[in-house]
């Protein structure tokens, strides 16, 4: 079953993170954050993405959350987001794709955009 891809954060990282995704052939339903709403409606626009309402849609909608912020708006949209335990989250806040813990099917949706670094534990 291919997993819903919910980014929170569209701006540019989540901007050259659905192109890349889609020129490389990915086509699962991806929701976006309204951030930006030039951005976001862009994403829907061109590339068939879901705008929803709010960063909590984005969680409530997808099975896999992306977050795309800036380090520095990491800790608020945090603190107004409730997760569920079902969820694999992913960072692209480093500028790097860790992920935790290993997932295969992850490894090959992010592999096209460079480098995926599966970690074994949280430390």
């Amino acid at each position: 079953m291919t997993q819903t891809l919910g980014i929170i954060g569209a701006g540019h990282l989540a901007s050259y993170t659905v192109a890349g995704l889609r020129n490389g052939g990915d086509n699962r339903r991806i929701v976006v954050s309204p951030r930006n709403r030039e951005l976001s409606a862009r994403l829907g626009r061109d590339y068939g993405c879901e705008v929803v309402a709010s960063n909590q849609a984005v969680i409530d909608t997808a099975d896999w959350i992306l977050l795309a912020v800036r380090p520095e708006f990491l800790n608020p949209v945090l603190a107004e987001c409730r997760f569920r335990g079902d969820q694999l989250v992913i960072s692209c806040i480093a500028g790097a794709v860790p992920i935790c813990p290993p997932c295969a099917e992850v490894k090959v949706l992010f592999g096209c955009l460079g480098s995926v670094i599966p970690l074994d534990n949280e430390e």
